[in-house]
């Protein structure tokens, strides 16, 4: 079984595999993958289909696509488009299709399913028309892990927010309020989508780490039902623990623990981490 962490945002590099024109070497397909610039394909008298293929030279996971419009804005961005994936160049899987293109801040969010591709290919399907020329504009391409979409916490102290869980940096955590009594404290995240849920990873820092704690999952907010419920837990300092389950699908997670009893006397919690993993699709057709 694949664990794919699907709480922390990520962006994957790649490089042009092939694409099929550009008007110019100032505005070849390389230029998806930069800051700077765009890929405009070659200008044609009638509208063909034109292509880029992005490879991450190795399979990433993929649920986030961010497609950018270049300066001509929506005016010369593609009007009908379709994304595919594949692990090998060859055989194809449909990710998404637009044949409506409709711009918000010239550009196009796409959210997929979460799946596993070596190459992405943007087929441009029906091409912008200005004047007598068809012909199509991209800025940049991002591809990755959206990342969770919400998260807040019964309490915090400071700067320590629930938002340092899905922090990379060493020494950041969440914290919980101190009380004189043992508290109920409790996070609830949001990823955004509904995904397959299948580990969840929680960090210890110095101390704080829940003796016991309780997770609820929800596909819509409204029923959840128990994924893990643990107790007796005795953590080591600056340690890392999972614990896998079966496969279950949720968009929302909410973790609930009662505080410890801190070296100062007081009740908390501290937690480095909340990583939430995910199975990828299986895409059992493709086409070619």
């Amino acid at each position: 079984m694949e664990f794919i962490n699907v709480s922390q945002k990520i962006f994957h590099k790649g490089i042009i595999h092939s694409s099929s024109s550009c008007e110019s070497d100032l505005f070849k397909a390389d230029n998806i993958l930069s800051e700077k610039g765009h890929w405009c394909t070659k200008k044609r008298s009638a509208a063909i289909k034109e292509y880029s293929i992005i490879d991450y030279e190795k399979e990433v996971p993929v649920d986030y696509i961010k497609i950018t419009a270049s300066s001509g804005g929506s005016s010369t961005f593609p009007n009908g488009f379709r994304l595919e994936g594949s692990n090998d160049g060859e055989s194809w899987t449909l990710l998404y299709t637009e044949n409506n293109t409709s711009l918000e801040e010239n550009i196009h969010e796409v959210r997929l399913p979460l799946t596993i591709l070596r190459f992405l290919k943007i087929l441009i399907t029906d091409p912008a028309v200005l004047g007598s020329n068809y012909y199509s504009e991209i800025g940049k391409i991002e591809t990755g892990i959206y990342g969770t979409a919400e998260i807040s916490a019964s309490s915090f102290i400071g700067l320590n927010t629930p938002e340092k869980l899905f922090s990379s940096d060493s020494g950041s955590y969440w914290e919980s309020s101190q009380n004189t009594d043992s508290v109920m404290e409790s996070i609830n995240i949001d990823l955004g989508m509904i995904f397959g849920i299948n580990r969840i990873l929680l960090g210890s820092v110095s101390e704080g780490f829940p003796e016991s704690f309780h997770i609820e999952t929800s596909v819509d907010n409204e029923i959840w039902i128990t994924l893990l419920h643990e107790k007796n837990i005795d953590a080591e300092n600056g340690k890392k623990y999972f614990w896998e389950t079966d496969i279950r699908q949720a968009r929302f997670l909410r973790f609930e623990a009662p505080g410890k009893k801190l070296i100062n006397g007081k009740y908390g919690l501290k937690i480095s981490q909340l990583l939430i993993s995910a199975a990828p699709v299986n895409h059992h057709h493709t086409h070619t």
